[in-house]
């Protein structure tokens, strides 16, 4: 089995990589892989539904190349810019590098319509 691992909010699939390296050793025995792919937006500062974040890093104080989103919401919730770039970009990686047997996600990418 394959499957595609999306990372969450200001966070990137080196981050994520880390924080599933025991679920992909345990698959890993059984013949299963994780693929991570990482968002090409980075995060804007102050764009999001409160402006704020619970996360706390020394080096996370100003945005940087590293913190990734699937998309900036606007403070009032209303606007999700990126959010058709993010659906291209994940429709784009499944054509091209397919074969993916399920998707898992967190945070920020588990939504659903």
């Amino acid at each position: 089995m394959r499957i595609l691992v999306l990372h969450g909010f200001r966070q990137n699939a080196h981050l994520m990589r880390q924080s599933t390296k025991k679920l992909a050793s345990l698959l890993r025995k059984h013949g299963h892989s994780l693929h991570f792919i990482e968002s090409p937006q980075s995060y804007k500062v102050g764009f999001s539904p409160d402006g704020k974040s619970d996360v706390i890093h020394e080096k996370w104080n100003d945005a940087g190349a590293h913190q990734k989103v699937w998309w900036n919401a606007s403070d009032d919730g209303k606007i999700y810019a990126g959010a058709d770039k993010t659906l291209r970009f994940v429709e784009d990686v499944w054509r091209k590098e397919g074969g993916f047997d399920g998707v898992l996600g967190f945070s920020q990418v588990c939504f659903s319509d």
